[in-house]
């Protein structure tokens, strides 16, 4: 039998250490609210960015209704690519932080869809206005270990080219039929593969063969 003294030093013990334990849910409760409110408006900032995007081509799609505009192409070109890579950096971020969440996963989806748009109306300003602008589909596989010297290679050529070539990153192993048809039809049935002005090479190699494809 424990007597008063011993009752009353043991009560405390346990009173202090039930009251260590629940201010550590509750501050555990808050960290988790607040990363998932912070997450929250990671992934509403790019919404409203992606958003932001299509009115951006409707404004110039409207604007170039009636007109063969080099000038205005190249602009609207121009103002699409830095949109779509300024929200590439935070569809990536989001990515990496949040893998396994349909979010992320559906962030990542629209992203490729506005890549694939600037691809397809850089074709046309190739065409329309007789220009030469090189294009790059780079389409590589999630946790690709190989891959490194594929990518330098690909900066080194961006750095070298300047806006002679555009390149377009697209995950292969993506869920969408749209990136599944464009493998087919340029035959990229290996990730890593480059598609270099139509021309395909598969590999992690395939930055050997690039060159030969520049215009």
């Amino acid at each position: 039998m424990l007597n008063d003294g011993r009752k009353k030093v043991l009560y405390k013990a346990l009173t202090f250490t039930f009251g260590i334990l629940f201010f550590s849910v509750i501050i555990a409760v808050l960290m988790v609210n607040w990363q998932k409110t912070d997450l929250d408006k990671g992934y509403i900032d790019v919404i409203n960015e992606a958003q932001e995007v299509k009115i951006f081509n409707q404004f110039y799609d409207t604007l170039t209704a009636n007109s063969n505009s080099c000038e205005l192409m190249e602009n609207q070109l121009y103002g699409l690519a830095s949109k779509v890579y300024d929200l590439g950096e935070k569809v990536n971020l989001y990515f990496e932080q949040n893998k396994d969440s349909d979010d992320a996963k559906e962030l990542q989806k629209q992203h490729v869809y506005m890549n694939l748009e600037l691809w397809l109306r850089l074709i046309k300003f190739n065409k329309t206005c007789d220009d030469n602008r090189n294009y790059l589909l780079y389409f590589y596989p999630y946790n690709c270990t190989e891959c490194s010297p594929l990518v330098e290679s690909i900066n080194d050529y961006r750095k070298k080219l300047g806006d002679k070539l555009w390149v377009f990153s697209i995950p292969g192993q993506i869920d969408s039929k749209m990136v599944e048809i464009l493998m087919l039809y340029f035959k990229a049935d290996y990730l890593p593969s480059l598609v270099v002005n139509g021309n395909t090479i598969k590999g992690p190699e395939a930055f050997k063969d690039i060159e030969k494809y520049i215009k």
